[in-house]
């Protein structure tokens, strides 16, 4: 097996992912390991703007989600010190694209050694139960993915 010296860690911002990326830097802490902290920014929401924008040019929606990253990526900054793991997180990712695709495209090129996320679930049952994304995270992922559930999150140890 390998060693674990990259974990990466989905971010959305939500109190969910927060936890997350602490029991991540426990683990990391643990293990000797480093962090990648990932968000997305989801492709839907975008294009929801995009379609609200019609007939008024593309230099409006350039700009928008210059505004959108830039705000992220201070979120993202915050985060990282509010938890007190700024040694850990070695790299960070800001990206557009649908969440799960997006994530395995990260793994792709940033080889992570495992996948922390959290779960929340959104709308029918079995998304209720893990979360649309985090399921097919389950099934597509080509790391190991620990998954926290809201409910028991706390750090290892």
């Amino acid at each position: 097996m390998k060693a674990i010296e990259k974990i990466m860690v989905a971010i959305d911002f939500s109190e969910y992912s927060r936890s997350a990326l602490i029991y991540a830097a426990q683990l990391a802490r643990s293990l000797g390991a480093k962090i990648l902290a990932v968000h997305v920014i989801h492709q839907r929401d975008l294009d929801a703007f995009r379609r609200a924008l019609t007939g008024y040019g593309d230099e409006i929606l350039r700009n928008h989600i210059d505004s959108i990253e830039a705000d992220r990526t201070e979120r993202l900054a915050e985060l990282i010190r509010s938890t007190e793991c700024e040694a850990l997180v070695t790299q960070r990712s800001i990206t557009v694209g649908v969440p799960w695709v997006a994530l395995l495209e990260v793994i792709k090129v940033h080889q992570p050694d495992l996948l922390v996320l959290s779960t929340k679930g959104r709308s029918n049952l079995a998304d209720t139960i893990i979360g649309s994304c985090a399921r097919k995270m389950y099934r597509r992922s080509p790391i190991p993915v620990l998954s926290l559930r809201p409910q028991n999150i706390s750090a290892p140890g």
